[in-house]
């Protein structure tokens, strides 16, 4: 692994290459992991795709500190078994009513197979970011690979669910965007400030009917 300072209070540490096997995207998590539990005066860590950014306190411990204990926790990493994480799934239902799927005839299929292609994998997340809680997803089937959209939207609904290139996601706030929406959820993607998912979980989406979405829309609201 490769250490880069990007700030004067942030580095990172990279992996050569963009895509990462299951195994190695854990072994970033454990490091990840380590750092949180360190007693460096760590004030935020996440994980990416191939990737840990670091920020801390500079002044409480200075740079070359902070490498030299990420470098011993590399090290350590290197001569300790990692084990597989449990694997947590959490399910999220979506509606793909056309009244929220706005991009769906961008998709040349019938929505039917659609929403079987889209709800058929468990997908990993392998980074938060964005916006809290936005989650990048990967384990897409292929032939829902969409490019973003030439122009992004000034706004796009909390809730909505949508795909751009081989990820999927869930907006988790009101926000601009260029994914193509197929659906909307009606649950919330960050709970007392905290996201629902952490980087190695997993995410099943479940097709509901648009009165099974107004239901649990309007309990959550009650």
């Amino acid at each position: 692994m490769n250490i880069k300072e990007i700030s004067e209070d942030r580095l990172v540490v990279f992996k050569d290459k963009h895509t990462l096997t299951i195994k190695e995207h854990e072994k970033l998590i454990s490091l990840m992991q380590q750092i949180e539990e360190s007693m460096m005066p760590i004030l935020n860590v996440n994980v990416s795709y191939n990737a840990v950014t670091v920020q801390w306190d500079i002044f409480k411990m200075d740079v070359n500190d902070v490498k030299e204990n990420i470098q011993t926790l590399i090290k350590n990493l290197d001569h300790i078994k990692i084990e597989t994480l449990e694997k947590k799934i959490v399910e999220i239902p979506v509606c793909y009513d056309s009244e929220f799927g706005i991009d769906q005839d961008k998709f040349d299929m019938p929505i039917e197979e659609l929403i079987e292609l889209h709800t058929k994998n468990e997908y990993r997340v392998y980074m938060l970011g964005f916006l809290p809680g936005f989650m990048y997803l990967g384990g897409l089937d292929e032939r829902l690979y969409k490019e973003r959209l030439d122009t992004p939207r000034k706004k796009i609904d909390k809730g909505s669910v949508g795909i751009a290139g081989g990820q999927t996601g869930v907006y988790p706030q009101n926000a601009p965007g260029g994914w193509n929406i197929i659906g909307k959820t009606p649950i919330e993607m960050v709970k007392e400030g905290i996201p629902i998912v952490r980087p190695g979980d997993y995410v099943k989406f479940n097709s509901i009917t648009i009165d099974e979405y107004r239901r649990l829309n309007d309990d959550k609201n009650n």
